[in-house]
């Protein structure tokens, strides 16, 4: 090795460990930031509302139907949400998950 590859080397070495002590860094600050938002305790009427029970909350599954030339199943729910006025009748609302089916291992 000349002495010029050697000052490369070096100088790739302290740019590497400069990298990763940005990355240290920022890491730490980011688990401060986070640690420090979760202390906050204000809590809006909003966040009461949403965390609130009114019993109206639930949610039934209705049926599930096959596609099996995508291989895919799909299962349907319909979900009720809180109440968002007093004496309202509650939001219902339909959805339904797509869950793909494994691979089949195919014989050689």
């Amino acid at each position: 090795m000349t002495w010029r590859q050697g000052e490369e080397y070096r100088t790739a070495k302290g740019e590497f460990a400069a990298d990763v002590m940005s990355y240290i860094v920022i890491t730490v600050t980011s688990f401060i930031i986070l640690y420090l938002t979760s202390l906050q305790e204000d809590v809006t009427p909003l966040d009461e509302y949403v965390h609130s029970d009114d019993g109206a909350y639930g949610w039934e599954f209705l049926d599930t139907i096959r596609y099996d030339e995508w291989g895919v199943t799909v299962y349907l729910l319909n979900m009720t949400s809180q109440r968002w006025l007093t004496g309202r009748p509650s939001e219902q609302h339909r959805g339904g998950t797509l869950h793909k089916d494994k691979p089949k291992k195919e014989s050689v």
